[in-house]
């Protein structure tokens, strides 16, 4: 079982072939996960011809980081957020995520909680 099994990540793979990883812990992309991606574009024939033996070029960027164990939920969600609401979602993540070190929890987490409580 990998040790990552119960922490929230975001994986994004993007038409240019890169693929993007942002994790609320701030850490580098684990290795299990950094074989896993390599090894779904490896078993994709036309990836697999594009990317060679290496795979895909993975980004980590700098994200907000949670400030507790169990928030990794709140934070992903709110990645794909924050996203959406661009329409050059890789630009926002570069321009946002660059000098947020963590979200408010009255402004980001909260009202995001509470959207989700009421979708339930």
């Amino acid at each position: 079982m990998s040790r990552t099994s119960k922490h929230w990540m975001l994986i994004i793979a993007m038409t240019s072939g890169r693929v993007v990883f942002l994790n609320p812990l701030k850490s580098k992309i684990p290795s299990d996960i950094a074989q896993m991606i390599k090894a779904a574009y490896a078993n994709i024939s036309s990836n697999a011809i594009v990317f060679g033996k290496n795979g895909p070029e993975i980004w980590t960027f700098a994200c907000p980081k949670q400030p507790y164990n169990y928030e990794c939920g709140y934070y992903v969600l709110t990645y794909i957020r924050d996203m959406l609401q661009h329409s050059n979602p890789i630009e926002a993540i570069k321009a946002k995520f660059g000098g947020l070190s963590q979200y408010s929890e009255d402004d980001h987490l909260l009202p995001l909680r509470q959207q989700w409580l009421n979708n339930v």
